[in-house]
């Protein structure tokens, strides 16, 4: 697995494991938290360097909007937590996975 060359994960991979623990913590009732998590999200996005902005979007938001990581819920469960930059973004990486799936490829920009 490639790595940052010190030994550590790309970013994206470590926030595709928190994406994981998110939807384990909402299947389970566990949304307290929630709102300061994704205002933390929704600082990466906005604030954040460009690497960080994208990790955020490409390893946690779009992670968390893959029907298939989810047994008991929906990904739009997760919708009202989210800031208003996460949420265009979230709009984008579903769009973009719908363009796909029909063959019109563009790439997603974060940019």
């Amino acid at each position: 697995m490639e790595n940052g060359g010190d030994g550590t994960l790309p970013h994206y991979l470590l926030l595709s494991e928190l994406a994981n623990h998110l939807i384990e913590m909402l299947e389970s009732g566990e949304t307290k938290q929630f709102p300061v998590i994704f205002e933390v999200v929704e600082d990466w996005v906005v604030h954040g360097e460009h690497y960080v902005s994208e990790a955020a979007v490409v390893g946690l938001l779009e992670d968390l909007t893959a029907t298939h990581r989810y047994n008991t819920s929906h990904p739009s469960q997760f919708v009202p937590w989210l800031g208003p930059e996460s949420k265009k973004w979230w709009s984008e990486v579903i769009d973009f996975w719908k363009r796909l799936d029909s063959g019109n490829f563009r790439p997603l920009s974060i940019d």
